[in-house]
C-alpha cells in the first residue's frame, strides 16, 4: 500500500513539474515579442499614409517611421514623403499580470523618452484666389525639411499582441524652399504647422501596432 502511495505521489510530482515547466516555457516564449509594426490612422485625413517599425532592446528600442504624402482637391495638390528615426529610452515599465503563478501579462505600460531625427520633402501646387470666382493663379513650391527633437510617450502593450503608442514633444526644423515663394501667396498655409516653417514646432500623435 505504501509503495502504491509513493508511486502515485511520484507520478503526481513529475506531472506537476512537467506542466509547470511547460507553462513557464510558454510564458518565456510570450515575452520574446520584441518587434512592433505601427500604423497611424489619423494622418490619413491629412493625405498621409504612415507606418513604423520598432525593435526592442533591454532598456530601449529603435523605431523607424516612413510615410507617403498624396492629396488632391479643388484648389490644392500635394505629394511627398517623410521619414523619422527614434531611439526610445525606457523610463519606467509597469506590468500587470492576470495570474501570479502563470505570469501572463495583462498589459504593460512603458514610459519613455525618445530623441529623434526627421526628414520630409513635400511639393505643393495650389490655386490662389480660387474662391473669388475670378482668374485663379497656380503656384508651386517644394519644401525640404531637416529636423531633430525629443518626444515623451507612453506605450501600452495589451495581451502581448497589441500596442498603442501615445507621444508628444517638439523639434527644431530647418526648411529649404524651392519654386514660388510661399510668403507671397494666400494659398500656402502659414504658421508652425506649415510645411514651409523653420523653427521650433510641436509634434504629437497616436499610433496602433501589432507585436511579433
Amino acid at each position: 500500500m505504501k509503495k502504491n502511495i509513493l508511486l502515485l505521489s511520484s507520478i503526481f510530482v513529475l506531472n506537476f513539474s512537467n506542466g509547470t515547466a511547460q507553462e513557464y516555457e510558454q510564458v518565456e516564449a510570450l515575452k520574446e515579442y520584441k518587434n512592433h509594426f505601427y500604423f497611424n490612422p489619423f494622418v490619413v485625413f491629412a493625405g498621409t499614409f504612415q507606418v513604423g517599425f520598432e525593435h526592442n532592446f533591454n532598456t530601449g528600442s529603435i523605431m523607424v517611421v516612413a510615410g507617403g504624402i498624396l492629396a488632391d482637391n479643388d484648389w490644392t495638390y500635394k505629394e511627398g514623403f517623410n521619414t523619422e528615426l527614434h531611439y526610445k529610452f525606457e523610463i519606467y515599465n509597469y506590468q500587470k499580470t492576470i495570474n501570479k503563478i502563470k505570469g501572463y501579462p495583462r498589459y504593460n505600460i512603458v514610459y519613455y523618452m525618445a530623441p529623434n531625427i526627421q526628414f520630409k520633402k513635400i511639393t505643393i501646387e495650389c490655386e490662389d484666389n480660387w474662391w473669388w470666382g475670378g482668374n485663379a493663379e497656380t503656384h508651386r513650391a517644394t519644401a525640404t525639411t531637416y529636423g531633430g527633437g525629443v518626444m515623451f510617450g507612453t506605450k501600452i502593450i495589451m495581451f502581448q499582441k497589441l500596442t498603442m503608442d501615445i507621444y508628444a514633444g517638439g523639434a527644431i526644423r530647418k526648411t529649404e524652399t524651392s519654386g514660388d515663394d510661399p510668403g507671397d501667396f494666400n494659398c500656402f498655409t502659414g504658421g508652425i504647422f506649415s510645411p514651409f516653417y523653420t523653427g521650433v514646432a510641436p509634434k504629437m500623435g497616436i499610433q496602433f501596432g501589432i507585436n511579433f
